[in-house]
């Protein structure tokens, strides 16, 4: 609530010290790092709003980190759009090799998206792959894939995917 009160004052110093107090005391919640990383996009120190979401991570286990990394990688996307690409691969591989199995899909869903409009096309396809064999049960998934490798490549390359999908 205090800290509430220093961002309607628009006080920015004292605004980053009671944030930065916060999260070395480690009372910080997700919710109060959320809270500090969108007052600092709003001041446009994107830079250092990624920081906090680094240290932020590494402060909340997950399933506590999901919004956490939902946010980030978002943000991420949208403020840097294309020019980072490494970065951007290196967040989504980061976050999936901690991510519970039930929670990825949204964040291939991410990459797969982030490089059909920025990245490559084959980095696109190779994340549509890793989601339909992330979930094989998913028919959703599959025809997702399947319509993407249609859109891109043709029917003879549909071919393939019918294949592996049948396996």
């Amino acid at each position: 609530m205090y800290i509430d009160l220093l961002q309607s004052t628009n006080d920015s110093e004292e605004v980053k010290m009671a944030f930065e107090h916060v999260s070395e005391t480690r009372i910080a919640t997700p919710i109060t790092i959320l809270n500090y990383t969108s007052f600092l996009q709003q001041s446009n120190h994107f830079e250092e709003s990624f920081r906090v979401f680094e240290r932020a991570i590494r402060m909340f286990p997950w399933p506590n980190s999901y919004e956490i990394w939902l946010t980030y990688i978002s943000t991420f996307i949208q403020v840097n759009g294309g020019s980072k690409l490494e970065r951007v691969r290196h967040l989504v591989t980061e976050c999936l090799k901690e991510c519970p199995q039930d929670k990825k899909q949204i964040f291939i869903l991410m990459l797969a998206d982030f490089e059909e409009n920025f990245g490559l096309l084959s980095h696109a396809m190779d994340a549509y792959d890793l989601l339909a064999t992330t979930y094989p049960d998913s028919l959703q998934n599959w025809e997702v894939y399947l319509s993407k490798v249609m859109s891109f490549y043709g029917a003879v390359r549909c071919r393939q995917v019918y294949q592996k999908a049948l396996k």
